[in-house]
């Protein structure tokens, strides 16, 4: 059976630790029924979000349970894999969910194999599968679902909720980038470099991006074993609480990023590391993770795998990657002409959709008050900062467990990213030299 990995709710998400999504997955091997009984004997499989994807396998006859079968794969390896074999045993004397008392320290496992399991009973007593009261994942990596916003969360914001019907003028365009930061600049740039007409909304009057550092994982350089140890360790280090398919996305697409970035600025090795703005590579604490890593107070153990970072630091203070990502856009700008209309101090404040709800464009406020309706195939929000957002904070993090995670020194130098810097695959600031690149 193929597998897709699927992460638990978490910074994007607005989950709570231990929630499960259920998603099913197959139906197997349906014999006619052979007598009367409570199931329609048969193996059935479901699966549930834990830490990753749980996947329960239950073959029933006609009256019992006679086997569970579990893929904890994607579990953390001490914690949640290490709990199948008790969790498996639980099932059985159960013959149900009801009846597992779970595993000490692996309580988000056994919330899914619980879930998953109930949903294979579900099927074998032919009954709608219930998803409970949390909604499936939703496919799109693009999505992030904000929970309880308020009336304040709106007021604060710059959303204007009553439909906007006058305009002081309407502009076409193929795609539109809301965000003038890391994530906004260089997907606005990329998509005039491909040939779309672009146009940039930034609330601020300048282009905007904290920090100094950036990173990339080069993939050449590091071997498969040091990349899944390194996507389990960064995934420990925030708690548990990042999303998988964005540090997957980081390892996969981040050299790339960091690299189109580099060239944009024109800070490369051919320039010696420094561009026409005055902004350089001032410092750079790339590396080779291998062998035992020390982190603060915590250890990690590569082995004999490794992992190459690129992690060059643009600068130096007062400048920061706000100096380096201006300079890419008023070089784009001067290359690309009225295929890249740039409009500063002009918020989004709505979405326009169709009848069928697609969203076909925006509508920006400029600083006279005047509302300017942007018609496009395609808006991508690069906003960012969610830290700056009481809602998105609120929405979008949960305390930490007790026994999450290990805890280390606030200032301790690490190669993880963070998960609140990891917020868009195509921010090639994601901040590995740091826990948080916003505040280097």
């Amino acid at each position: 059976m193929s597998e897709k990995k699927l992460s638990r709710r978490d910074f994007l998400r607005g989950a709570l630790a231990g929630s499960a999504a259920v998603a099913l997955t197959s139906v197997t091997g349906l014999p006619a029924f052979a007598e009367e009984g409570i199931y329609k004997p048969g193996t059935y499989s479901a699966t549930a979000d834990g830490i990753g994807k749980v996947t329960v396998t239950a073959t029933f006859d006609a009256n019992s349970i006679l086997s569970v079968e579990l893929d904890v794969s994607e579990e953390t390896p001490s914690i949640g894999q290490a709990a199948k074999d008790e969790l498996i045993a639980q099932a059985m004397a159960a013959q149900g969910p009801d009846g597992i008392d779970g595993v000490s320290g692996a309580t988000i496992t056994s919330t899914a194999v619980k879930t998953a399991l109930k949903n294979c009973i579900a099927q074998a007593k032919g009954e709608a599968v219930d998803s409970g009261s949390v909604k499936p994942m939703v496919e799109s990596s693009a999505a992030f679902i904000l929970k309880d916003i308020t009336a304040d969360d709106v007021n604060a914001s710059a959303v204007e909720l009553e439909p906007i019907t006058n305009f002081a003028k309407e502009v076409d365009v193929d795609v539109v980038v809301a965000g003038a930061g890391a994530s906004g600049v260089i997907a606005a740039v990329r998509a005039a470099e491909l040939g779309a007409k672009v146009a940039v909304l930034q609330k601020e009057a300048v282009a905007v991006s904290q920090g100094n550092c950036s990173s990339a994982i080069i993939k050449s350089g590091s071997t498969e074993g040091g990349l899944k140890k390194w996507l389990t360790f960064a995934t420990a280090v925030n708690c548990w609480r990042n999303n998988r398919r964005l540090l997957e996305a980081y390892i996969d697409r981040s050299e790339e990023a960091l690299r189109f970035v580099c060239e944009k600025s024109g800070i490369t090795e051919k320039t010696e590391w420094k561009n026409k703005y005055g902004v350089t590579k001032y410092q750079d604490t790339s590396a080779v993770y291998t062998g035992v890593w020390h982190d603060g107070t915590q250890s990690y153990d590569f082995g004999d795998e490794k992992v190459e970072v690129f992690a060059p630091w643009f600068g130096p203070k007062p400048g920061n990657y706000g100096s380096l990502v201006s300079g890419i856009l008023k070089d784009a700008q001067e290359e690309y002409g009225d295929n890249l209309q740039v409009f500063f101090s002009t918020p989004i404040v709505q979405l326009v959709k169709d009848a069928e709800g697609t969203i076909i464009g925006c509508v920006g406020k400029d600083l006279d008050g005047n509302y300017i309706k942007f018609n496009a195939k395609s808006v991508i929000l690069a906003t960012g900062a969610y830290e700056n957002n009481a809602t998105t904070r609120r929405s979008s993090t949960a305390p930490a467990t007790a026994t999450s995670s290990p805890s280390r020194p606030a200032a301790a130098w690490s190669p993880w990213p963070t998960a609140a810097s990891c917020t868009t695959l195509t921010r090639a600031s994601c901040g590995t030299s740091r826990p948080t690149s916003s505040s280097t």
